[in-house]
């Protein structure tokens, strides 16, 4: 069995290397509104961010957090049926990953509307 991005898979991955990476707050803001559905959560280890505002103030958070990092693909992306996986490295940019974990996304109407992100416990 093969791995395929489809639409789901395209979309996270333009949402990890596009939204997740940008430090340009306005830029950031017309990226959740391109693709997250209004009333979207997204969940990582640090709670529920319902609505764009939440999820961007965890954006933001996560940039402070970890100065000069940043997001990158790590393994195949597979989808179907408006779900999504994606696999991803967060390191200090050019050098070796640090953190990495999986997202998993759920697509409804071309737009995000739930985001589950899982830390690698070993990466930490």
């Amino acid at each position: 069995m093969t791995a395929t991005n489809g639409f789901e898979g395209d979309l996270l991955i333009r949402n990890l290397l596009e939204l997740f990476n940008e430090r340009n707050g306005i830029t950031r803001r017309k990226l959740l509104s391109e693709l997250w559905s209004d009333n979207a959560v997204f969940i990582d280890p640090e709670g529920a961010h319902q609505g764009r505002e939440k999820i961007d103030q965890a954006v933001k958070r996560l940039f402070d957090s970890f100065l000069g990092f940043s997001l990158s693909v790590s393994g195949p992306v597979q989808s179907q049926h408006g779900i999504g996986y994606l696999p991803w490295a967060y390191s200090p940019t050019g050098k070796p990953q640090q953190i990495s974990g999986i997202d998993v996304g759920l697509v409804e109407g071309g737009k995000l509307t739930a985001l589950y992100t899982f830390v690698n416990p070993e990466s930490v």
